[in-house]
């Protein structure tokens, strides 16, 4: 990686075009800028993306098989297992997957697609909520709890345990702080009745009551 971003820190980087990349915690990144391309590649985690548009230089974010193609926007991009998802705080950006030909389109502000080995989910989303992050703010829209503690995960060090699969299935709706991680995972499994343990003060275990 030619960037990374520590545990629960954000790192901003400014390129010289003019764009940012923002690394939310734990996303790695390799820069390729020359006088014919420019290109990202997201090796993990998730960054926000604010691109100075250049149409004789195209700005690329590669993640996994993903190629997305800025057209003058602000977007984000995640990584994890075998997902990538995009979402459009702004403007528009292409999107296109080497391994899957359903893929291959424009998304506009709002717009959020994730591809999982070929399979594709797409949606909508207020464009405030896209990028959230970047202020410390987790937004879950009917979210599983497993996704929204994978979302705590790069936001504290504490090592988060999942112990209930029924749990970790429900769905919740909310705003958290991302700068208390663990507060928050105690706020999202409350709605369930579910008990947050710290061992030794670096293991959090999530149970079922």
């Amino acid at each position: 990686a030619d960037s990374y971003a520590p545990v629960s820190e954000i790192r901003d980087i400014h390129l010289d075009d003019g764009s940012e990349v923002i690394l939310a915690p734990r996303a790695a990144v390799s820069i390729t800028m020359n006088a014919s391309e420019r290109r990202i590649h997201l090796l993990q985690g998730e960054a926000l993306f604010q691109v100075h548009h250049d149409a004789t230089r195209p700005f690329r974010v590669t993640a996994g098989d993903v190629t997305v193609t800025d057209i003058g926007t602000i977007f984000d991009v995640q990584t994890k297992s075998n997902a990538t998802t995009v979402a459009v705080q702004e403007g528009r950006v292409h999107v296109a997957s080497r391994r899957s030909g359903v893929v291959d389109r424009d998304l506009s502000a709002g717009e959020w697609e994730r591809i999982t080995d070929g399979d594709v989910t797409r949606g909508m989303v207020p464009s405030a909520v896209v990028g959230a992050w970047r202020g410390g703010t987790l937004i879950a829209r009917n979210d599983t709890i497993a996704d929204l503690v994978a979302a705590l995960r790069p936001w504290t060090a504490t090592k988060i345990i999942l112990a209930d699969h029924t749990l970790s299935q429900k769905r919740v709706t909310g705003t958290y702080d991302l700068h208390q991680p663990e507060a928050s995972l105690r706020l999202i499994v409350d709605a369930y009745g579910g008990k947050v343990s710290s061992l030794m003060s670096w293991v959090d275990i999530v149970t079922s009551p």
